[in-house]
């Protein structure tokens, strides 16, 4: 009876490894069709800030994300004189990703670096598929090794639940696409800052006198988890979360406790670089550099809609994981014995409990939730790093926890029987559903996308052409330095004001319909009295050049 026992949990991790490299596997094929788009907000300006940290490192100078141009600083020049009120101009002057700072009278980036540094660190052109590569190694690495780890330990439903969380954020990178890179940088430093604690954890078990092992992984802990807060600012969202399962045994032993390594690490590589780019770009280290929408107060009424956006849209196809993984942590609860009740003789990490875990999890998702369920802007990511730091969370706190005695279920009653089988086929289940997901999502191999081949026109690219565009105006800098302003994201009088002083100053006007806004614009721009030619396209969308008539420009 042993040796079949042994043999189902030797077939239950070699089943978790293979789902493993399959995900992984199937991750990387997806991820491989991406194409590395400097187009639309997101993708051009993570992209934009990896050029400039590359080009700054080849120089041996420290990378300014900001721009400027003579077309940039007209219109700006032009604003502070018409005495236009801020909010209307500041990112028309600029490309996505980037708007007008008043306190330091520039053009700059709205993102934190973190995820620009993880992608400068490979080749222009390759770099998305660089990083994502990079990332499918770290969780494949860290799982086969935490699965070993497991099957020492003869913890096959830890191994489940860490599985889980693997193949979620083999998922999550799988389908986010051009959608967002700090989420594609952000997976792999929080993984790893999770395993550190756990590593903490697990050192101080076997030696609780000795606490340099401990400490020093902490740190570390806080240091990655800092780089990820880099990457993704609402990722400090989860950091009340993570201080509550580092909370110490008394608030007089705070300095002995692993608050203070973790939080060191994490003003090391998160709020110090954070604050520096903030002062640099912004003006001042307490200036938000994020547009009008991520700064937008808080509303109860945001509520309703926002949760229905994040319940059914395309924000919803993660939230699956949530009562997967509370369910199996709760059939793990009934199943496992209950560990002693002393304390470790060390302050610096407590022993870990289910109220505790369970707590911090809980406060880790409603924090992220009750931010975004608030705010004004949405998008189907903004919910990612609480979904997988929860999930995560959860997984590697189980390997503490497990405890169970399949033998201590024969001989008694059938409802007493039943209870524990309940419990062990709930905590098994999101083991069983990580291998049911990973042949329903594979994906069989393909052609890896090549790097972007991009040319601008020569009438576009003639220093004097003004050029209107929106979702292309990140492109055409990214690619020829050229600016393009977009028109769409402020007021009618406003562009009329833009459009007047262009015409005086005798210079070509162009526009791109690269977006419903733009294609608004040009309707709009013919109302005026002006006509459009077409002259050719420009990354596949259509440009014309503006004639406006010669007694103005109604």
């Amino acid at each position: 009876m042993r040796l079949v026992g042994r043999l189902l949990e030797f077939t239950w991790f070699c089943a978790l490894g293979a789902a493993l490299v399959i995900s992984a596997l199937t991750t990387d094929r997806r991820a491989r069709e991406v194409e590395e788009n400097p187009s639309f907000c997101d993708p051009f300006g993570y992209l934009q800030m990896a050029q400039n940290i590359s080009q700054a490192a080849a120089a041996g100078k420290a990378p300014r994300f900001t721009l400027e141009s003579p077309h940039t600083r007209l219109l700006i020049d032009l604003m502070k004189k018409q005495e236009v009120p801020l909010p209307v101009w500041d990112e028309m002057v600029a490309p996505l990703a980037y708007h007008y700072f008043p306190a330091a009278d520039h053009v700059g980036v709205q993102y934190l670096p973190g995820a620009g540094l993880l992608l400068a660190l490979f080749p222009e052109g390759r770099a998305l598929h660089g990083l994502n590569r990079l990332v499918i190694a770290i969780f494949l690495v860290a799982g086969l090794i935490m699965l070993v780890a497991a099957a020492v330990k003869r913890l096959p439903v830890s191994a489940g639940f860490f599985s889980l969380a693997l193949i979620l954020g083999l998922e999550i990178l799988a389908r986010i696409d051009n959608a967002s890179f700090s989420i594609n940088a952000l997976l792999a430093p929080l993984l790893l800052s999770a395993l550190c604690l756990s590593g903490a954890w697990a050192v101080q078990s076997k030696n609780p006198s000795d606490l340099r092992w401990p400490w020093l992984l902490t740190f570390l802990a806080g240091l990655l988890f800092g780089f990820a807060m880099l990457a993704r600012l609402p990722v400090i969202l989860l950091l009340p979360g993570v201080l509550l399962l580092l909370w110490p045994a008394n608030l007089r032993s705070v300095l002995k406790s692993a608050w203070l390594p973790f939080a060191l690490g994490v003003i090391l590589t998160g709020l110090i670089p954070m604050m520096v780019h903030q002062s640099r770009v912004a003006g001042a280290w307490y200036l938000p550099t994020y547009g009008h929408e991520n700064t937008e107060a808080h509303s109860l009424a945001r509520v309703g809609p926002n949760l229905s956006y994040y319940l059914t849209g395309k924000a919803s196809t993660e939230h699956w994981v949530l009562p997967v993984i509370f369910l199996g942590c709760l059939g793990l609860f009934f199943w496992s014995s209950r560990p002693p009740s002393t304390e470790w003789p060390a302050t610096f990490l407590r022993r870990l409990s289910w109220s505790r875990l369970v707590a911090a999890a809980l406060l880790m998702l409603g924090s992220s939730t009750a931010f975004f369920l608030t705010h004004f802007a949405t998008a189907s990511y903004y919910l990612v790093p609480a979904t997988f730091g929860t999930v995560l969370m959860l997984a590697l706190g189980s390997f503490a926890l497990e405890r169970h005695d399949l033998a201590s279920i024969r001989g008694r009653g059938w409802f007493r029987t039943a209870l524990p089988l309940t419990a062990i086929a709930l905590s098994l289940a999101p083991g069983l559903i990580v291998m049911g997901r990973v042949w329903s999502n594979y994906v069989p191999a393909s052609v890896e996308f090549q790097p972007k081949q991009f040319s601008l026109p020569a009438e576009l690219a003639d220093e004097s052409a003004w050029v209107w565009a929106c979702s292309l105006s990140g492109t055409l800098w990214y690619y020829a330095r050229k600016p393009a302003h977009k028109l769409s994201s402020t007021n009618a009088d406003t562009r009329e004001l833009v459009y007047r002083f262009v015409r005086q100053r005798g210079e070509p006007q162009y526009i791109v319909t690269d977006d419903e806004g733009m294609q608004a614009v040009a309707k709009e721009i013919v109302e005026l009295g002006a006509t459009l030619e077409r002259r050719g396209e420009v990354d596949g969308y259509p440009y014309f050049l503006i004639h406006w008539p010669a007694y103005g420009s109604r």
